[in-house]
């Protein structure tokens, strides 16, 4: 906080520091029971591999935030919105092992995510600085809605829908957000909707990287129940501040 970053390492850096506000965790980045941010954002993925010999790696879990796709890699192999979810998973295979037998083969290591989080969040990276053209390629790429077993080997049908995109230019940050059909746009204190989807498209050339997010499908009450309990997290720790200060 404080520091000027792209736009997903704000996003990690916000989540972050609003975990620690809401727990006593000031180490790390894990809470048990979890706490609202991990349990709405937080993406629990199992990376394992399987030699053709038979051997297997141990598997191992880690969290994240982002799930972050190579443009170049989703540009050159994907066609249209229908494959944009397969296309990102298999992006995510890449990482190679060497077999610990004595067939000293390589294999690729595969990430399958466990739970189903309320956002999903995908951080787009570009080896160099991208072009309004291939903006406008990937936008055109990016679905409206999605099913959660389309994503790193997911099990479940869940659907998701494109909820935002959070933007950074010139040390600024952004933000683009849908509610009830309609696409706003918010920067600093002004919120302005946006006339069209195609405005918006037009409007994301002019940034230097931006993270997509999607959100579940959930009833109107469980949102709520959600928003409320935050709320109340937040209080407690407000109250608990003063108590500390005074």
């Amino acid at each position: 906080i404080g520091k000027m970053d792209d736009a997903a390492e704000a996003h990690d850096a916000i989540l972050f520091h609003l975990h620690q506000s809401l727990t006593d965790d000031r180490k790390n980045d894990n809470c048990e029971p979890a706490c609202i941010i991990h349990n709405i954002f937080s993406m629990n993925v199992v990376l394992e591999g399987k030699c053709k010999c038979g051997s297997k790696v141990e598997s191992f879990g880690y969290t994240e935030f982002i799930h972050y796709v190579p443009v170049i890699a989703l540009l050159k192999n994907c066609v249209d919105q229908s494959g944009f979810m397969d296309e990102v998973t298999k992006i995510g295979q890449t990482e190679m092992r060497s077999c610990d037998k004595k067939c000293k083969k390589k294999f690729f290591l595969s990430q399958t995510l466990m739970n189903s989080p309320t956002v999903i969040t995908l951080g787009l990276t570009w080896s160099t600085v991208q072009s309004k053209e291939d903006i406008v390629r990937v936008m055109k790429l990016i679905p409206n809605k999605v099913q959660l077993n389309k994503f790193l080997k997911a099990k479940g049908n869940k659907r998701y829908s494109l909820r935002g995109f959070i933007c950074y230019y010139g040390k600024h940050y952004c933000a683009f957000c849908k509610y009830k059909r309609e696409w706003y746009y918010f920067n600093d204190e002004d919120v302005t909707k946006v006339v069209s989807w195609l405005n918006l498209k037009l409007s994301l050339t002019g940034f230097f990287s931006f993270l997509i997010t999607f959100e579940k499908h959930i009833s109107f009450y469980q949102t709520v129940a959600n928003v409320e309990r935050c709320c109340r997290k937040m209080l407690q720790f407000e109250i608990s501040t003063k108590c500390i200060v005074v």
